[in-house]
């Protein structure tokens, strides 16, 4: 098959992983000469021809509308495009199904984030400021709708409510959620698209400590100055024009242009303006009447990785069951970090989006998705090794180690989702598996940054094995070859570095005249060190294989410490 992926953005994880793990000679994956480079948006002409030159004998497209549109991910939060250049360009994808009406189109297209901390990395330059104070007016508004206040979800009164600058006093008159929008917000095309509809039921169910932080309670009354209500005004605009564009999008999927989209949702939370712009698509999903068509779940940079998976199984008339181990039960009621749902209903949604089916049992199943997030709050990866009980006690190891042997056993395909923690792997689970000489055993794993991508990008390795794998349906020991480097790949980066190195040596280099945000060069002097810490964790961590590992891929994408662009061999 041949597939046109217009990515995310350009970073490995969204531009890359496909090709690096599903094999060439079955799935050739094209993507444009050029893309943009984090804040710089990639140049929509290059798109656009790249779109009408390759589609006349594609197979299918993979469709970021955040490429299309905006440029990327990080220009959807930061572009001022005007309203009629990007329907202009959302009219595109009208245009290429005209002239190629046999292209099956697979979109996706991120709801905008409202992180709850201050940083203008991948943010407007004013969140820098207010990004916080941003995330809280946002929670505060969402709770006032939804007749709650605080995470512990009592019902609002009078004096609940902070009183914004220049209203009379809250304990008289609370504010309406309209009130809580500055002042010149709702004049013009843009502002009047913003819905004060209520976003959930006021009976909810109360979010878990995990997914609230103190960012979502805090009185957003220091900062509302006159500078804070500009920036405020111009983040609810480009989420208002952005959401425009999503609604517009469910109109193509309606008529049958696009065969099918997915709003993923990164560094989410149960209340918010993303939460709010999530309700009102759902409403018109449901009012569409697209329900199998339109799905909306937490992740972000696995989507590319879960709709190629879709599109081959639906190409080939597949439906592997997928049974779901969790390594503590109580986990599936967890909202893991940077996420609004629970585990349950996330694992259940990207499931379903890469076009697999839940096994009641594992004997009838096909691919075994082992999950070992804990039940407790999750943690973030350098913290770790966890002292809650939830981590250390209540996961069965010993058990774990059994089941997976079993499965193998049994000939079945078993991946794991390492979501025991946020932005990295679990390092006790790497050292076990290592011991017992399990690391090559497993047909997948994953454990970097959310839980979302942590879990798409696994099920992609299951589904991957699935198809092309050994004792796969079209098997392939090229294709073989190439997801086991992929998994090493894997090990290294989400476990060893993300859960130990990237902490180690962002502490090493200040001297050096370098931070976490700014690390100089792609392959200069940073990541350098990083290569020498790796090359020690190979040894302490991946003991079983040291002799067999080859780093032969190591950069630094977007020159920070967050991510890094690995590939790895196994000899």
């Amino acid at each position: 098959m041949k597939i046109l992926l217009l990515p995310l953005d350009e970073r490995p994880c969204n531009a890359a992983f496909p090709g690096r793990l599903f094999p060439a000679d079955k799935v050739q994956i094209l993507l444009p000469r050029k893309l943009g480079h984090k804040k710089k948006p990639a140049d929509f002409s290059v798109l656009s021809d790249f779109l009408f030159e390759k589609a006349k004998d594609a197979d299918a497209l993979l469709l970021s509308l955040d490429m299309l549109l905006y440029g990327g991910l990080i220009p959807s939060r930061l572009h001022h495009l005007k309203t009629e250049t990007l329907f202009s360009r959302l009219h595109l994808i009208r245009e290429l199904k005209e002239k190629y009406p046999a292209l099956p189109i697979y979109a996706f297209a991120t709801v905008m984030r409202c992180p709850a901390y201050s940083s203008d990395d991948e943010e407007p330059d004013y969140y820098e400021r207010f990004g916080s104070a941003i995330h809280a007016r946002g929670a505060l508004m969402h709770r006032a709708l939804a007749g709650l206040s605080s995470p512990e979800t009592k019902p609002v009164s009078a004096s609940d409510l902070p009183s914004p600058a220049g209203l009379t006093s809250a304990a008289s008159n609370p504010p309406s959620p309209a009130e809580l929008l500055p002042a010149a917000f709702g004049k013009g095309e843009i502002g009047a698209s913003f819905s004060f509809a209520p976003a959930i039921n006021p009976s909810a169910e109360p979010a878990s400590a995990s997914s609230l932080d103190d960012g979502d309670s805090q009185d957003p009354e220091p900062c509302l100055s006159s500078d804070f209500e500009t920036c405020l005004e111009d983040y609810l605009a480009r989420r208002a024009l952005n959401k425009q564009l999503s609604l517009q999008a469910l109109e193509l999927v309606k008529e049958g242009i696009l065969e099918s989209i997915v709003f993923p949702q990164d560094d989410s939370m149960r209340f918010g303006f993303p939460a709010m712009d999530q309700e009102e698509i759902r409403r018109r999903i449901l009012t569409l009447g697209l329900t199998e068509k339109a799905m909306m779940y937490p992740g972000s940079d696995e989507i590319a990785l879960t709709l190629l998976c879709r599109l081959l199984l639906k190409h080939h008339g597949l439906l592997p069951k997928v049974y779901v181990k969790y390594l503590t039960d109580g986990a599936r009621s967890l909202i893991p970090l940077y996420e609004g749902l629970p585990l349950s209903a996330t694992t259940s949604y990207q499931l379903h989006a890469a076009g697999c089916v839940t096994a009641d049992t594992c004997a009838e199943a096909d691919i075994v998705l082992l999950e070992t997030a804990a039940s407790g709050p999750m943690e973030e990866a350098w913290s770790q090794p966890s002292r809650s009980p939830s981590y250390f006690a209540e996961r069965n190891f010993p058990e774990m180690l059994s089941f997976i042997k079993r499965m193998r056993g049994a000939g079945k395909v078993v991946t794991v989702a390492d979501n025991a923690y946020a932005n990295g792997g679990d390092l006790d689970l790497i050292r076990i598996l290592d011991a017992d000489d399990l690391l090559l055993d497993l047909q997948g794993y994953a454990g970097w940054n959310t839980n979302a991508n942590t879990m798409g990008c696994a099920i992609a390795m299951g589904v991957c094995t699935f198809l092309y794998g050994e004792q796969g349906l079209f098997p392939d020991p090229a294709a073989e070859a190439q997801r086991r480097n992929f998994l090493i790949s894997r090990y290294l980066e989400d476990a060893c570095y993300q859960a130990d190195v990237r902490q180690c040596v962002t502490k090493k280099i200040p001297p050096l005249g370098f931070d976490y945000f700014f690390t100089g060069e792609e392959e200069g002097e940073v990541r350098d060190l990083i290569l020498a810490e790796l090359q020690i964790r190979i040894k302490t961590e991946l003991s079983s294989l040291a002799d067999r590992i080859q780093i032969r891929r190591l950069t630094l994408p977007w020159k920070r410490m967050f991510e890094i662009d690995l590939e790895a061999l196994l000899s």
